[in-house]
């Protein structure tokens, strides 16, 4: 993923948890119908993709693992990359 991607995907998360924050109805819709929710916000999901949207509380967090990369990882790049995804 690029830098300009990477950014635009920060921006539209910003977006996205700034309306929820802001707006309870639009929430409870981004947790029950995550493709719905997206749709108001002008968000397409491609098609064969899913969303699931969960919240993270005071005692229960979620963590995320992204896929894979393909191909064997030099010490380097998967250190490389725990400093992308960690920092």
């Amino acid at each position: 993923m690029s830098n300009t991607e990477s950014d635009d995907t920060t921006s539209v998360h910003g977006m996205i948890i700034a309306k929820a924050w802001s707006d309870p109805a639009f929430k409870a819709k981004l947790l029950a119908d995550p493709h719905a929710a997206l749709e108001e916000l002008g968000i397409a999901v491609a098609a064969g993709k899913t969303v699931k949207v969960v919240e993270n509380a005071d005692r229960h967090h979620h963590l995320v693992l992204p896929p894979k990369p393909a191909g064997q990882l030099s010490a380097d790049e998967a250190d490389r990359l725990s400093a992308d995804r960690v920092g």
